[in-house]
């Protein structure tokens, strides 16, 4: 918001489009799945390890109380990690992390387009919107000129082009 001079109030996903930056629970989910893999290419007598399958055979067995594991499997079947989930192992991770990285960013576009076309305060915003780091912002080199075309950018009037 401080970059943009915008006010705080600024829709946060015409800020995500400005600067081409998705929310930090998205890294979020990523860490999660790469912690899985490594987890996973552990050696069965590791800590760690031991202790994940204790979790993986509770939320097997136990349906309605939910733990790591049981999270774990709804955030991996949302990224199309199904099978690697019942399989419980992992081809080539540097592949899968990469897909997983993509899919990530391809679900938060999708509900990204998805909520500027449902917002009533996005009526021009979507007009002009495109999910990626926004030129002016490197051209323009006086601070209030560049804040004063993101506020012009931003703001929610309701203006819409026809």
């Amino acid at each position: 918001m401080f970059i943009l001079g915008v006010k705080k109030t600024t829709q946060t996903d015409f800020v995500y489009g400005e600067l081409d930056r998705m929310p930090l629970q998205n890294m979020r989910l990523y860490c999660i799945i790469k912690f899985w893999i490594k987890i996973l290419h552990t050696n069965e007598n590791n800590y760690i390890r031991k202790i994940y399958n204790t979790l993986y055979t509770d939320s097997l067995s136990n349906h309605t109380r939910q733990n790591w594991c049981s999270k774990l499997k709804n955030i991996g079947s949302s990224l199309g990690l199904h099978d690697e989930w019942y399989f419980q192992t992992v081809g080539d991770s540097t592949l899968t992390l990469s897909l997983v990285k993509q899919r990530i960013k391809d679900q938060f576009l999708q509900n990204w387009n998805s909520r500027l076309s449902t917002s009533s305060r996005a009526l021009f915003y979507r007009n002009i919107a495109n999910f990626t780091f926004q030129p002016y912002l490197n051209i323009l080199n006086i601070g209030s000129v560049r804040k004063s075309m993101s506020q012009l950018r931003l703001s929610s009037h309701r203006l819409c082009i026809e």
